[in-house]
């Protein structure tokens, strides 16, 4: 009787804070009159819209508001982790993509950037492996800003305004 390896990887948490776990099964490669072992993957749960979570490979932006956010794919500075805000760090030229209410960036696709609008107040939660928070990023009476959002993160707005912060 051969012995399974096991490997138990995290892979995301619920915006209910619940855990969602995928475990790969890798079986020892078998004796040469026996068939070779078949490894089985669980793979997590499809993602429905509004209830984002953390994606294995990739970065994630959803909008749980009531007005389409913009989210880029590419952070383009060397520093900053999940929830860093800077004017910079991303190309208004580069790939981007509209998020409507309800929605999210292609799952298991990266998307780096979320653009906090000029002259708007977004109430964003961000969550990593483990952690989630929830950060105001006010930008009435000055211009847009991007925030990170690195490998496994999630940034998803949970409202926006103008003229005062949600």
């Amino acid at each position: 009787m051969s012995r399974l390896g096991f490997r138990l990887r995290r892979m995301a948490a619920t915006a209910l804070g619940v855990a969602v776990v995928a475990m790969t099964v890798i079986a020892p490669a078998a004796a040469a009159d026996r068939p070779a072992a078949a490894a089985a993957v669980i793979t997590p749960p499809t993602v429905t819209a509004g209830q984002p979570t953390v994606q294995g490979c990739c970065s994630y932006v959803a909008n749980a508001s009531t007005l389409p956010i913009a989210a880029y794919k590419h952070w383009t500075c060397n520093h900053g982790t999940t929830g860093t805000a800077d004017t910079r760090c991303a190309n208004p030229g580069g790939t981007s993509r509209w998020v409507h209410e309800g929605g999210n960036t292609p799952v298991y696709e990266d998307w780096d950037v979320l653009r906090i609008d000029a002259g708007w107040c977004y109430r964003v939660r961000l969550t990593v492996p483990f952690n989630t928070w929830t950060v105001t990023y006010n930008r009435i009476g000055l211009g847009h800003t991007y925030v990170k959002v690195e490998d496994w993160g999630t940034a998803t707005v949970l409202a926006q305004a103008t003229g005062r912060c949600p």
